[in-house]
């Protein structure tokens, strides 16, 4: 017998076209068909032929796959690109945070280490500067003084003059006399500027920036004015008549520098290509 929709070969007793579906009358049920049948429908429970796609019955449609298989392998197929990805996310901030370390470390060796580079690289972020006024032993005869000039850049601020400084009496001989018996180890210390240092040389009372009085030794500690200046640190033996001095002094110059030297010296440039002093 042969589907009057698709020709396919109908079983004896056939309601439907197993290819198609299609409706068919039958006359009875063929004793073969129950002996091929595998499975029966989920509708009506009548027995099925192996390869049928509809019921032979009621022509209900079979499904030969479980439904569930579809789902499970997008699954297994999605699961390891999530894991990638999230591995991919976690690898930045492990990354900054390594670089914040190393940041931070290396901020800590700048700030307080006694290292000589990690020392420039401080004064050099912060604009400090430290410069040498007098580092070395030196005699002052009697009757006379000592002075080193030193010089505060344009532009700086913060300024100060800062040291120590020891004396001891070096009595002088002469024929036919004594030694000192009046010697002392007294010295006097002074900051000038160079205006007052040119009137103090002369002989007239004059301000200053530091003056010790006279002493055997002390620590000298003067602030002085932010700004270009020229500047004279004085040791002063004039009131001893027959005793030299010995000195022992370090005495230096801080200040922070707004500008570098390089645009500091450009800026002066432009300063005097202007006219201007």
């Amino acid at each position: 017998m042969l589907c009057s929709k698709c020709g396919a070969s109908l079983p004896n007793g056939s309601q439907s076209c197993p290819a198609c579906g299609a409706l068919e009358l039958a006359t009875a049920d063929d004793p073969t068909v129950a002996v091929a049948t595998l499975s029966v429908c989920s509708k009506c429970g009548t027995g099925l032929p192996e390869g049928s796609q509809f019921c032979l019955k009621c022509g209900h449609p079979v499904r030969t796959e479980p439904i569930a298989e579809e789902p499970a392998t997008v699954h297994l197929a999605t699961a390891p690109e999530k894991v990638k990805l999230a591995q991919r996310r976690s690898r930045p901030p492990v990354l900054l945070l390594c670089l914040v370390l190393v940041l931070a470390g290396l901020v800590g060796w700048i700030a307080y280490s006694d290292n000589p580079a990690a020392q420039e690289l401080r004064d050099d972020i912060t604009g400090a500067r430290t410069q040498t006024i007098i580092e070395t032993p030196f005699s002052v005869k009697p009757h006379t003084f000592s002075s080193y000039e030193f010089t505060v850049p344009p532009g700086a601020v913060e300024v100060a003059v800062t040291g120590d400084f020891n004396a001891a009496g070096s009595p002088a001989k002469d024929k036919g006399k004594d030694k000192d018996k009046n010697a002392d180890n007294n010295i006097e210390v002074y900051v000038l500027t160079e205006t007052a240092f040119v009137a103090w040389r002369d002989g007239f009372s004059t301000g200053s920036y530091y003056e010790s009085g006279r002493t055997a030794g002390g620590t000298v500690r003067a602030k002085i004015p932010s700004g270009a200046g020229h500047y004279y640190l004085v040791f002063s033996n004039n009131f001893s008549a027959r005793t030299a001095k010995n000195v022992e002094a370090t005495v230096l110059l801080h200040y922070r520098a707004l500008l570098s030297e390089s645009l500091t010296r450009l800026r002066a440039r432009l300063w005097n290509g202007l006219g201007f002093d």
